[in-house]
């Protein structure tokens, strides 16, 4: 037998031997992969007045404050990602828990009130804010442009 036949038999040899380790690993880095990005989210958000796409292991939401007009001033919205260290979890959960196999909860619209008076010291009613914010649980499901034509639909 030549070097060169020696050689192709090792190359044959070891060939099969790493198809059958990557045969053996590849399903479960497969699977590891999988769930490991089944519970993290990828959400728009918005960095200096610009935005971006971002991914967090720890977000259970991807959040979106839309863009307002009110009495001719114009407030621009954002989008950001929600985790478990945000208040007001669990009324997004329980709306999310809400599933069967017939009925899924996508999306969940809230208006809420923040009176900042009391925890920052200022007089009663002086620093109340109304915010329109939407929260979902899937990738990418929070984009300001296409929410007021979904809206409007």
């Amino acid at each position: 037998m030549s070097s060169k036949d020696t050689q192709l038999k090792y190359l044959n040899l070891f060939g099969r031997h790493v198809k059958g380790v990557l045969g053996a690993v590849f399903p479960v880095l497969l699977l590891v992969t999988i769930l490991s990005s089944a519970s993290a989210l990828t959400c728009f958000e918005t960095e200096n007045d610009k935005t971006i796409i971002r991914h967090n292991d720890t977000w259970l939401f991807c959040s979106l404050v839309p863009a307002t007009l009110h009495r001719h001033e114009h407030t621009n919205g954002t989008q950001f990602g929600v985790g478990p260290l945000n208040d007001g979890m669990e009324a997004y959960k329980a709306a999310f828990k809400m599933n069967d196999q017939q009925y899924k909860v996508l999306t969940v619209c809230i208006l809420e009130r923040l009176d900042f008076s009391q925890a920052m010291g200022f007089k009663p009613n002086t620093s109340v804010e109304f915010v329109f914010r939407c929260v979902c649980n899937y990738d990418l499901c929070n984009s300001e442009p296409t929410f007021h034509p979904y809206l409007k639909d």
